[in-house]
């Protein structure tokens, strides 16, 4: 989708419905950066600045695939931008009402959602601490692709 940092997802629901109804598009692609690390401003995607989005991929009955683009930063490679981003966005997601709100929503994350298979534990604590469901179970929400670049 043609997406711009600070622009609102509602902008570009025209074009998304276009594809998906004249090309057979079957998905969109959802950058949760657009700003390619250059931008703080950009809502996470559990923001209720994306639910336009979320309301459209529903209607439209088609996922979303979470895939970073570029990285500007001085500070980030390329790679690490790309694991970063999705780890951000499945943390995101998963701590918001969005899967609440749209039950019937399909998201795809990237490279085996970043970090976060690495990590969930993490997560997990932090849920069994503050006694709300397990990491592990809101992890069910999202699918994941295996391009880690490893056999393993």
């Amino acid at each position: 989708m043609p997406q711009t940092a600070g622009a609102s997802p509602k902008e570009f629901l025209p074009y998304l419905e276009k594809i998906v109804k004249e090309q057979g598009f079957v998905g969109c692609l959802l950058n949760p950066d657009p700003g390619e690390a250059t931008r703080t401003d950009i809502p996470p995607l559990g923001d209720r600045f994306w639910y336009p989005l979320y309301e459209k991929l529903v209607e439209l009955d088609i996922p979303g695939h979470i895939h970073s683009a570029g990285c500007r930063s001085e500070r980030l490679t390329y790679s690490l931008h790309f694991i970063n981003e999705e780890s951000i966005a499945v943390v995101s997601l998963l701590n918001s009402t969005v899967f609440k709100d749209f039950p019937t929503l399909r998201i795809v994350c990237s490279h085996g959602g970043g970090a976060i298979p690495y990590q969930w534990a993490r997560f997990e604590a932090s849920a069994i601490r503050r006694g709300i469901q397990r990491f592990s179970e809101r992890l069910r929400n999202i699918y994941y692709d295996t391009v880690l670049y490893s056999k393993d």
